[in-house]
């Protein structure tokens, strides 16, 4: 576990709002603003706003890297009590939840090539039809776990192109 996530998990959340929000936030707030803007921040001994807002995408994308990874676990984890967000939610809305994260991820990208004037912003776009195809595919199979996997695969996928 690295130095930001045990921040996180000894002065961050109080106990409700982590049992609210999941570990998925925490996880996406640790691999992508925290670790981004703390390394800015060790390295140039000064704090910028881009330093938090540039991560934010991929923040987005690892957590819905964990968010279609629980789908395989929901029967499980529904028996045995654990009370994730997606037992919360259910699997149908957790759907939506998973197709929400891509497009906020995206439309992130969209925002930050606008505000930074850069148009290069626009090259991790280009993993959108994998996105695309991965939604329809877990849209399709959500009940049926060994054909959704490929779902999960194109998901892990989609966040490691943009960081390439």
């Amino acid at each position: 576990m690295d130095s930001g996530s045990l921040l996180i998990r000894r002065f961050g959340l109080p106990q409700r709002c982590r049992w609210l929000l999941g570990q998925q936030v925490a996880v996406g707030i640790t691999f992508g603003p925290l670790v981004f803007s703390g390394s800015y921040l060790v390295q140039a001994n000064t704090f910028n706003l881009s330093a938090l807002l540039i991560p934010l995408p991929l923040g987005l994308l690892i957590t819905n890297v964990l968010w279609i990874n629980q789908y395989p676990d929901y029967e499980a984890d529904l028996r045995g009590g654990k009370r994730n967000l997606l037992v919360r939610f259910g699997k149908k809305k957790g759907l939506q939840i998973y197709t929400l994260l891509f497009f906020s991820a995206y439309l992130l990208l969209v925002f930050l090539a606008v505000i930074f004037a850069n148009p290069l912003w626009i090259l991790p776009l280009f993993p959108l039809p994998l996105s695309g195809n991965a939604i329809k595919i877990a849209r399709k199979y959500y009940e049926d776990i060994p054909r959704m996997v490929e779902a999960n695969l194109k998901t892990v996928q989609v966040y490691q192109l943009p960081v390439w």
